[in-house]
């Protein structure tokens, strides 16, 4: 699966929605690598929330860029303050619950939120909780983690992923296609959990 992203020598240019997808590549490269290098289950964790956290934040933000904020200033002609110290992007676990609300989704005609479970939930606040921040902000202990603990979080969140990508209605496509980020899942998904239906 090649996914195409528009840079050259001179300047690297992302978004939100690139950024989202490249995590996703990320995850899948890391994915299958894990399967002979434990070492790379750490990383395939890291670029799974980054993807979840970025697509979550694509199905939500609006053509004016509100709706990923905690606290929107507008300026006196109506617009975002975009000034940094101005603005607070939603948490990881907060864009979780906001996805899950109607007013929140509802960008388009067809914009769906999710309707979620509690082994979703669970494994939302696992994948944030437990092993995301304990990697990224890592406390000098020894650890070990059994790989099936984190597949069995990896298979929770899996779907969320798929209705960001497929089912939400909110992602703005340029280069790639919804399509192609699919792939990307049924790819992940075969490798580590080869034997269960997506």
């Amino acid at each position: 699966m090649t996914i195409q992203f528009d840079h050259n020598d001179e300047f690297y240019r992302t978004s939100l929605e690139e950024n989202a997808l490249d995590y996703l590549v990320k995850t899948g490269e890391f994915c299958s690598k894990a399967i002979n290098d434990t070492s790379y289950w750490k990383w395939l964790v890291i670029s799974l929330h980054g993807a979840l956290y970025h697509f979550m934040l694509a199905a939500l933000v609006r053509s004016d860029q509100s709706g990923i904020y905690k606290k929107e200033i507008r300026n006196t002609k109506g617009f975002i303050d975009s000034t940094p110290e101005k603005l607070r992007v939603i948490e990881f676990l907060e864009a979780y619950e906001w996805i899950k609300e109607s007013d929140k989704m509802k960008k388009y005609v067809h914009s769906q939120f999710l309707k979620s479970n509690d082994y979703n939930d669970n494994a939302m606040e696992e994948l944030n909780n437990v092993f995301r921040n304990q990697f990224i902000h890592y406390k000098p202990i020894c650890w070990g983690i059994e790989i099936q603990k984190i597949k069995e979080v990896v298979e929770g969140v899996l779907p969320i992923l798929r209705f960001l990508i497929s089912d939400s209605g909110n992602i703005s496509w340029h280069n790639n296609t919804p399509q192609d980020a699919a792939q990307i899942l049924d790819e992940i998904h075969k490798h580590l959990l080869p034997k269960r239906i997506p």
